[in-house]
């Protein structure tokens, strides 16, 4: 997993309901290979938010359709300023988890 890949896996975990995270996890590991491939196209884009949305809470939804627009804008380019702007903004709105327990426990 690249520097990129760890950003947005964090943040998509910090957005998944309590109960869903393997699932979340098996989306975002098969999404990374195919980027690692270089078969990740935008219609994979939006089946992954597809995908994740059921698995987030209410508040997280808004958040990744944000990040994930800013990706598919800038998917192919070389300068991912954009998407990485995108990201920072919603993962700083985001609250922070003490610890890994107050993560697991929905806090």
């Amino acid at each position: 997993m690249d520097d990129k890949q760890k950003m947005f896996h964090d943040f998509v975990m910090n957005l998944v309901q309590p109960g869903k995270e393997e699932e979340a996890e098996a989306i975002l590991t098969e999404s990374f290979g195919k980027q690692d491939e270089g078969t990740m196209e935008s219609a994979n884009v939006e089946d992954v938010i597809n995908q994740l949305t059921p698995l987030l809470r209410p508040e997280g939804v808004q958040d990744l359709e944000k990040a994930a627009a800013g990706f598919k804008a800038e998917q192919g380019h070389e300068d991912d300023t954009t998407f990485d702007d995108e990201l920072l903004e919603v993962t700083t709105r985001l609250p922070r988890p003490e610890s890994m327990e107050d993560l697991s426990a929905g806090a």
